[in-house]
């Protein structure tokens, strides 16, 4: 789940479509700790320590699910330590696509404040559904 759906005081919590790509990328994290390739699973001592795999172990109340989002974001705060921290939670089978997946971080977590970074994600899903008008789309025509 996206850390500003996790932190939020809302009920019920309000979504939007970039906290399912952000679901997306935890959900890929995970199973690159958890699994060691298809149909094959790690031992919990592998893993246990990993700061992904703290992620589901909160109690799923306000409370925890609040834990839960501080938790992802202390992980995704700092590019470095984010990188670290998939490349020793991550099983070996992963490595082809560790790259992507730390490549995705900017895309998440990009170095501009979060609510200039929201600003900007709402200001382009508008501009392309508004592209969608074929009165707009004949204005956006090179």
């Amino acid at each position: 789940m996206a850390i500003e759906v996790l932190k939020s005081s809302d009920n019920p919590k309000k979504h939007e479509f970039y906290h399912d790509l952000e679901s997306l990328f935890y959900v890929l994290c995970w199973v690159c700790m958890i699994s060691a390739g298809p149909g094959q699973h790690r031992k919990l001592a592998d893993y246990e320590k990993s700061k992904i795999y703290r992620w589901n172990t909160q109690d799923p109340t306000n409370e925890g699910m609040s834990l839960v989002g501080s938790l992802k974001r202390d992980f995704s705060n700092d590019a470095e330590s984010m990188g670290i921290e998939m490349k020793d939670s991550f099983h070996e089978y992963f490595d082809p696509i560790w790259s992507c997946l730390y490549g995705l971080r900017s895309c998440f977590f990009p170095s501009v404040s979060a609510q200039r970074y929201k600003v900007l994600l709402v200001d382009t899903l508008k501009r392309l559904r508004g592209t969608t008008d074929p009165k707009l789309k004949a204005e956006h025509r090179d």
